[in-house]
């Protein structure tokens, strides 16, 4: 089934096929369509990829040392900007702008946080990056993969710019789960205001971005084919409606609270049932 979105055409060649993946020339080939069973097919095959991956590598570094740890994170960082860089350097040889390729969506923030932990030093910031990537990296992949009619309903899997966004955040999904399950995210209190100005630092950047480019950065401005376009719609579908613009940006940050509180309680369950095993083992000790 998805052979057919990616098969040569009878009269092209292997040139022309590579052009037209990386959009140096035309391409009318039939567009995979949100939720069409190629699409389906494609993103579930992608997610389970993300999570294997993730938990082969998780398990592996789970008894390292932290630095030990991080090294799966650099090799990550580099591959991710090796395809991002490349899509940029393309684009801006193809006439687009560097004000469309900031990285000011929710899902490319990870451009940045997931180098940040590859490059600091053991410390409060680059654990609530690391907490960061841990709430949003595998999300965000999930919303880019199965959710995202931008992608989907305007291309076919010929093209670069489908594939080299798939893999960036498929990156973002092995880096979150990797994070979660070799125990790199921390989930302190102390560090929730730090990731909370993470995203909240973003949000502002990307509201002020939108004031002066055409580009719809961290969709404040509308949903764009995503599930934000629920929100939007209670507002009556107006676009550069500052209260959606509000609920967004207040949603994602309750978002990641949300994600605190469910660690913590997660943690205290864990912490308890601990306990209840010690003081049996220790009450069995005594009666024997």
């Amino acid at each position: 089934m998805i052979y057919r979105f990616i098969r040569y055409k009878s009269s092209e060649s292997f040139i022309d096929w590579i052009k037209e993946f990386f959009g140096f020339a035309s391409s009318n080939r039939e567009s995979i369509g949100l939720f069409s069973k190629a699409h389906l097919i494609f993103a579930t095959i992608v997610t389970l990829l993300i999570i294997i991956i993730a938990v082969l590598l998780g398990k592996h570094f789970k008894n390292k040392s932290e630095e030990e740890k991080i090294k799966p994170i650099k090799y990550l960082a580099v591959l991710m900007w090796l395809f991002e860089g490349t899509k940029i350097i393309i684009n801006l040889i193809q006439g687009a702008s560097i004000w469309g390729m900031l990285p000011l969506f929710l899902c490319s923030i990870q451009l940045i946080t997931i180098p940040l932990v590859a490059l600091l030093k053991k410390g409060r910031l680059r654990d609530a990056c690391c907490d960061f990537i841990f709430i949003w990296g595998f999300f965000t992949a999930l919303m880019a993969l199965f959710f995202a009619g931008n992608f989907y309903n305007h291309t076919s899997f010929v093209s670069f710019w489908l594939i080299g966004s798939v893999v960036t955040h498929s990156i973002s999904g092995i880096a979150s789960l990797y994070i979660g399950i070799s125990g790199l995210a921390k989930m302190e209190k102390k560090n929730i205001y730090i990731t909370i100005l993470i995203l909240l630092s973003f949000e502002i950047l990307s509201f002020i971005a939108n004031q002066f480019t055409d580009y719809n950065y961290m969709f404040l401005e509308c949903g764009d084919g995503t599930p934000f376009d629920l929100i939007q719609n209670m507002y009556g579908g107006e676009r550069e409606n500052i209260f959606y613009s509000l609920t967004v940006a207040f949603m994602m940050q309750l978002f990641s609270l949300g994600y605190y509180a469910v660690d913590n309680i997660v943690v205290n369950i864990k912490h308890k049932q601990k306990e209840k095993v010690k003081t049996f083992k220790k009450d069995g000790s005594q009666l024997s």
